[in-house]
């Protein structure tokens, strides 16, 4: 099985070993005949360090942005009580229902309009849009099995809303944090 799974990885690199030529030949030859660095030079003058760049950027803005979302929604969605709440909330995780094939339209109308279109900013907002019903849930759900009284003693202390979520709330919840920013990650 360790084999099975190995294998794909073996041709994979024994095909960037391989000249351009011997990697597209048909039949495939897969040995390499002579072996060739040409594809790591070419890599090189790629300037893939601007690609990986903007993938970290665009990885790390959706994560910050999913998990401060998140945690502000799903605070207010478990803490709060106002009237539609729980429809507000439905909708949300309705939204997870929708296939993003269906909002990829509307939503490039939207960057479009915004100007944001082709920018990674865009792109990291695109990226929140799709994590945030899953984030919501998962931060309401946290928020909501905790105790209220650790909030009313913070309250006690003088801690303002804020500073409780920030300081007794998002500690205590750390778990659910965590599993957001990951999932935002992946």
């Amino acid at each position: 099985i360790a084999l099975l799974f190995l294998f794909p990885l073996a041709m994979v690199v024994l095909t960037v070993l391989k000249t351009s030529t011997e990697a597209a030949a048909s039949p495939p030859h897969y040995l390499p005949h002579h072996l060739s660095g040409q594809n790591f030079r070419a890599l090189s003058d790629a300037d893939i360090w601007r690609y990986v760049l903007n993938s970290a950027g665009v990885s790390l803005g959706t994560v910050v942005g999913t998990v401060v979302v998140a945690t502000l929604g799903g605070y207010g969605f478990a803490r709060y009580r106002f009237r539609g709440r729980s429809l507000l909330f439905l909708a949300t995780l309705l939204t997870l229902m929708v296939p993003f094939q269906a909002l990829l339209t509307p939503l490039y109308s939207v960057l479009l309009s915004l100007h944001l279109a082709n920018s990674l900013i865009g792109l990291t907002l695109v990226y929140i849009t799709f994590q945030l019903p899953f984030s919501l849930f998962v931060m309401r759900n946290a928020f909501a099995e905790i105790p209220q009284e650790i909030e009313d003693a913070a309250a006690m202390d003088g801690a303002t809303t804020l500073a409780t979520l920030r300081r007794v709330m998002v500690p205590v919840a750390k778990p659910a944090v965590v599993t957001v920013a990951l999932f935002a990650f992946f």
